[in-house]
């Protein structure tokens, strides 16, 4: 499935949303989410029925070791494009 660029940009509009693991939440910026999963950008995306009002994503089946290993590595991660982005 591909987002369109009007979909990703959407789903950029706010700066941070929260990743929610039993017991624990990990401030992450939105546009990262966004920019590295087509699965975060549908859910913070205007077109998602089941999008977060509250700024917080919900993932009880994910263990806080993963949470955290996967927003390092969005903010360790340099190489990214944003879809009309030439490739060079």
């Amino acid at each position: 499935m591909q987002l369109t660029p009007e979909a990703y940009l959407q789903a950029i509009q706010s700066d941070r949303v929260y990743l929610v693991a039993p017991g624990h939440e990990i401030p992450v910026h939105r546009a990262l989410l966004a920019c590295y999963s087509e699965y975060f950008a549908l859910i913070l995306s205007q077109n998602n029925p089941v999008k977060s009002e509250d700024g917080k994503i919900s993932l009880p089946n994910v263990s806080i070791a993963t949470l955290k290993q996967y927003a390092d590595w969005t903010y360790q991660t340099p190489n990214f494009t944003f879809p009309g982005d030439a490739e060079i």
